[in-house]
């Protein structure tokens, strides 16, 4: 089975291939490099830096013939005053997506959604049923989206399955603003991380393997289904400086700042339909999580040092003559 990937040089997209390449699919990807790393590439997938509402997408179906399309691409997230800002790139690629999928016969599109799409203030677990009213960038950016899917797969019949991920994280994460990635960073070099309101809001961790399970399984799984992929555990600002502080020895202060509107929000996915249709879980503990995350980021950081060190000798140069009487002497 042929596998197209957008986005498979990102995050999520990355982690995703991995999964794919290993259960023994031909991938191919197609990242316009916005956010994606060349790193990121897997050196048995078909890489193509092509932007999906690009002319050359046509092409690349074209030629690949993929049998299923993950749609992980997506626009860099705007800042939360200007949510309207996130809407148009991923839109005009999605829209010429959906044609070409129909065009080259591509039997079914998965998508990469978002729990942001709720907007919930809710504590209790929310299921699929629960009604979507975003109130961030990243919601509004992929409501539209879920929507034009279930249109346009009634209209011509595309099968797909729309997953709701909840806040994930791992290796090769590329949002800086995100609550982990600051408190690794501070965490590193010793500074203290800002935090926008107290006890406010809480988010539902899931590692990045995790989500490309899921991900493997929509492929076959699921179909004209919407599903949330979380942990089914919320964990607030101070647990989590907590379960850093016993993992690493460390102590982190944050900085309280004014809260915001996007941020006063606490909500646990409930995850029960996947667990039943698909017996899918989460497999990585949060703190298990945590510690691969740190692991990758100390080995990150050092890498990139070491890049910009300039290349010094540190040992003298053997001089000859001090050699040749030593190895005369034995």
């Amino acid at each position: 089975m042929k596998i197209l990937v957008t986005g498979g040089a990102g995050f999520i997209g990355s982690h995703t291939v991995d999964r794919l390449i290993l259960e023994g699919m031909q991938v191919v990807v197609v990242d316009n490099m916005t956010t994606g790393r060349s790193e990121n590439i897997h050196p048995k997938s078909q890489f193509y830096h092509a932007d999906i509402a690009g002319p050359e997408m046509r092409g690349i179906m074209e030629k690949e013939l993929p049998d299923v399309c993950i749609h992980l691409a997506e626009a860099p997230i705007p800042s939360q005053g200007k949510p309207l800002g996130a809407m148009n790139p991923d839109m005009r690629g999605l829209i010429y997506l959906l044609d070409l999928c129909r065009e080259f016969n591509v039997k079914k599109l998965v998508y990469g959604s978002s729990a942001e799409v709720y907007g919930s203030k809710e504590p209790e677990p929310v299921d699929e049923t629960y009604p979507c009213a975003p109130k961030s960038a990243l919601g509004f950016s992929k409501l539209a989206p879920e929507e034009y899917i279930k249109a346009f797969a009634n209209l011509f019949g595309l099968d797909y399955t729309i997953l709701r991920y909840s806040s994930i994280y791992g290796s090769r994460s590329d949002r800086d603003d995100f609550i982990l990635s600051r408190i690794i960073n501070s965490v590193m070099d010793g500074s203290r991380p800002p935090i926008y309101g107290k006890h406010t809001r809480y988010w539902d961790f899931l590692h990045v393997s995790d989500a490309a399970e899921a991900n493997l399984l929509a492929i076959s799984r699921g179909s004209g289904q919407t599903y949330n992929i979380g942990s089914g555990r919320i964990v607030g600002i101070e647990e989590l400086l907590l379960i850093l502080q016993d993992l690493f020895n460390v102590f982190v202060r944050p900085v309280y700042k004014a809260g915001r509107a996007e941020d006063k929000q606490q909500m646990r996915l409930n995850i029960d339909k996947v667990r039943r249709e698909w017996n899918w879980q989460p497999r990585i503990s949060l703190e298990e999580g945590l510690v691969m995350t740190m692991g990758e980021h100390v080995h990150r950081l050092f890498m990139e040092k070491l890049r910009e060190a300039p290349y010094t000798k540190s040992l003298r140069p053997v001089q000859r003559k001090k050699w040749a009487r030593r190895t005369s002497s034995l």
